[in-house]
């Protein structure tokens, strides 16, 4: 088993590889993560308290609706593409 689980973070057109270890990969984490990447990517976002905006979706391409809403850490696993809205 792995250490660490490698994913990928979309926020419209702008996509780029995240990674966290799986002892410390949960919900909150995730977030905390997807507000980084935000802040990193654009800078002048002008978004207040995004942490408590966010809402975060992986791609099942097998489902009738694609994006799927992310309940638990458990639903990233390697090679996710979690969609940040």
């Amino acid at each position: 088993m792995e250490d660490e689980v490698t994913f990928m973070f979309q926020l419209g057109v702008v996509r780029d590889a995240a990674a966290a270890p799986y002892h410390l990969l949960t919900l909150a984490y995730l977030k905390e993560l997807a507000v980084k990447f935000v802040h990193e990517k654009i800078p002048d976002n002008g978004l207040n308290r995004l942490a408590d905006r966010i809402l975060l979706f992986r791609h099942d391409y097998c489902s009738p609706n694609v994006l799927q809403l992310i309940n638990s850490a458990s639903d990233v696993t390697d090679e996710t593409l979690v969609e940040i809205t």
